[in-house]
């Protein structure tokens, strides 16, 4: 990209080495080299760039690699304001035979600014290359700077469109500059399911997961279905049913509306419509919203009916280099819900106790961070936070963890409580691109209110009275993930201080991306 005129001065410089200065051989020749006194530079048509500051190679062996990295340097300072074909030509070399000094001259001339003429895509097979060019903020005609790769990649990757996406790499085009990048799907429909097994003392085994069911690309490009079914125990439950649409006319939001519903046998049914969103700041910053409506059908001896309305606001902060299985990066995501929740039922106990409206205001965070610590070593830390301020609890008010998804090494949403704590680390040695070893050890604190509710609520959870309780919890395990010919199938062994090893739950998963 750059140009550096005058290389006589390089074949000079060498016999400068010998003893030479200006030419002249000196009575007392320079037998340690010529150290440079100052770098000055003359900029060529414009005064209002930035220009290298080179005061520091004041004393420096004047070299030919020396004035090459002066020269790449110059250019790259250059690039970070949007000028790619610059030229840097030495036009002197002054000499000082006194103290075997030298002046060097330089002029820049930092040519037009290079504009970006587009983008080419290798292994795309559904999306359409005019789509995915609306999504990165740099544009066709708009200057370039090296730092737009590293960006638009992390754009490309937090779409949710691709398995993978390489560095990306600059080429020169007839117009400008073209950005290529090398690009993996993920399928169009995809399965994800995960089956856990909690062997009992007597025979009677837990068995415990989940299904996903994943289309994309139905209707528009960036639009996404998924259908989750749950069963948590042999009486609870769960199913949700989302419909996203990422970048409509390639606006940077990503949109989602979906239906939850939570069945507790015939204790309590939990309905929500939940309304969602993202808008992009920056390629790994944005702001996000949510709405929610919820209605609570319980049988009168737990707790009246309820109906609830609430609206969050928080943020995402986001940098992952792989889609499936990150190396480096993080996730985290903050934040704050308030809640208005109303009694439309009368329980046959005495409901002075719960309000006819009560606020609710809720805070939660979450993170995930990949540090690759070594050749083949990734260190995997996951945490949560949750805390709820309410001026009474019910039952179905209650963060709902524990299983595969959080603390692993128990139940499924074993607990009940209004504040947690949890963090997981998990080492992994990769055996390849996808394919690793793990360890990890999990430990938490939660702290279950008092609820309004006097009778069992849940016969899952280890909590099963509405007396607080605070406890400390904690897990280990091991497994291994790996890429198979139909997708990425996890295995899994966790044991908690209240187990024994016949008594550990083993999670098979496979997710078909």
């Amino acid at each position: 990209m750059f140009r550096i005129k005058a290389r006589s001065y390089f074949g000079f410089l060498f016999g400068v080495m010998g003893g030479l200065c200006s030419g002249v051989l000196l009575a007392n020749p320079c037998m340690d080299g010529i150290r440079v006194e100052s770098v000055n530079v003359r900029l060529l048509d414009l005064d209002d760039i930035n220009l290298p500051d080179f005061s520091a190679l004041k004393g420096v062996f004047l070299t030919d690699s020396l004035l090459s990295s002066i020269a790449d340097e110059s250019h790259q300072i250059l690039k970070e304001q949007g000028y790619w074909e610059s030229t840097v030509t030495v036009e002197s070399i002054l000499q000082s035979p006194e103290n075997c000094g030298a002046e060097i001259q330089l002029a820049i001339d930092p040519g037009l600014q290079t504009p970006l003429e587009g983008y080419r895509w290798i292994g795309l097979e559904t999306l359409q290359p005019s789509f995915l060019e609306q999504l990165p903020a740099l544009r066709a005609g708009e200057r370039v700077l090296p730092s737009d790769r590293k960006r638009v990649r992390q754009t490309l990757l937090s779409t949710g469109f691709f398995r993978d996406v390489d560095e990306g790499r600059w080429e020169m085009g007839q117009q400008g500059l073209v950005l290529q990048f090398t690009v993996e799907e993920l399928r169009q429909n995809a399965l994800d399911g995960m089956i856990g097994y909690a062997p009992g003392p007597n025979g009677d085994g837990l068995l415990a997961g989940y299904g996903d069911l994943q289309l994309r690309n139905l209707l528009l490009p960036g639009n996404e279905l998924t259908l989750r079914y749950e069963q948590l125990s042999r009486s609870v439950s769960r199913l949700d049913a989302t419909v996203r649409q990422t970048y409509p006319a390639g606006l940077p939001v990503s949109l989602a509306v979906g239906v939850h519903f939570l069945q507790q046998d015939t204790l309590y049914l939990q309905q929500e419509f939940r309304a969602e969103g993202e808008y992009f700041l920056s390629a790994g910053f944005a702001v996000t919203g949510s709405g929610q409506f919820g209605r609570v059908r319980a049988v009168s001896t737990l707790q009246p009916d309820t109906r609830s309305t609430s609206w969050g606001l928080g943020f995402r902060w986001f940098s992952l280099d792989h889609a499936v299985v990150p190396k480096r990066g993080y996730d985290v995501r903050m934040i704050g819900e308030v809640e208005l929740r109303t009694r439309i039922g009368v329980s046959e106990t005495s409901t002075q106790e719960l309000p006819a409206r009560q606020r609710i205001q809720r805070f939660q965070y979450s993170g995930k961070v990949y540090i690759a610590a070594a050749n083949r070593w990734v260190f995997a830390l996951r945490n949560e936070l949750r805390h709820m301020v309410s001026g009474s609890f019910l039952s179905t008010d209650l963060y709902r963890f524990g299983g595969t998804n959080t603390v692993r090494g128990y139940a499924e949403d074993q607990f009940r409580a209004a504040t947690l704590a949890w963090a997981d680390l998990e080492p992994r040695f990769l055996l390849d691109q996808e394919t690793y070893l793990f360890v990890f050890g999990a430990y938490g604190w939660y702290d279950r209110p008092e609820t309004w509710s006097r009778q069992v609520a849940d016969s899952n959870a280890q909590d099963r009275s509405g007396v607080r309780k605070s406890a400390w919890i904690g897990s280990f395990g091991a497994g291994i993930a790996y890429q198979t010919p139909l997708g990425m199938m996890r295995i899994s062994y966790a044991l908690s201080p209240d187990d024994t090893f016949s008594s550990s739950k083993i999670h098979v998963a496979l997710g078909l991306q």
